[in-house]
């Protein structure tokens, strides 16, 4: 499958994803900032209108949540802010921002978002959806 819109992207994305890789250990000594990036991050994730700014922010977002352990995303309201956005039908870039997660680290996000998002009708997001679905099925190959 080809996806010319996100080709530029591939050395941003290997970046990206060896950051939020290295993040998880350094995640205990920054620990009582955790509320506070994670808001940073999620606003970012949501209302930025750079693509790049919400793709880091996903991945920031995924290397912080698994240094801190799977209970924040409950405890930080993670997954209520990012169903809300994924809900949204009047903003596609929160949505997208939203679909970004399960690029970052298909393990944290649910599959829920992929489902989700293919059900909205605004070609950006669907664009993404089907890009997203690929990257998974592909991860998921690779495990076999």
């Amino acid at each position: 499958m080809h996806f010319p819109k996100y080709e530029k992207y591939n050395i941003t994305y290997q970046v990206q994803e060896a950051v939020a890789n290295c993040l998880p250990p350094l995640v205990p000594g920054i620990k009582q900032n955790a509320p506070e990036l994670v808001q940073k991050l999620l606003h970012l994730l949501l209302e930025s209108d750079n693509y790049g700014e919400r793709r880091g922010a996903a991945y920031g977002l995924a290397g912080l949540v698994r240094g801190l352990g799977i209970t924040a995303l409950k405890q930080l309201e993670i997954m209520s802010t990012l169903e809300q956005a994924v809900k949204d039908k009047k903003n596609p870039r929160r949505k997208e921002g939203a679909v970004q997660t399960s690029n970052s680290n298909t393990q944290i996000w649910n599959m829920y978002y992929l489902l989700e998002g293919f059900l909205y009708c605004n070609v950006h997001v669907l664009h993404l959806q089907t890009f997203s679905a690929f990257m998974y099925l592909n991860r998921c190959l690779i495990c076999l």
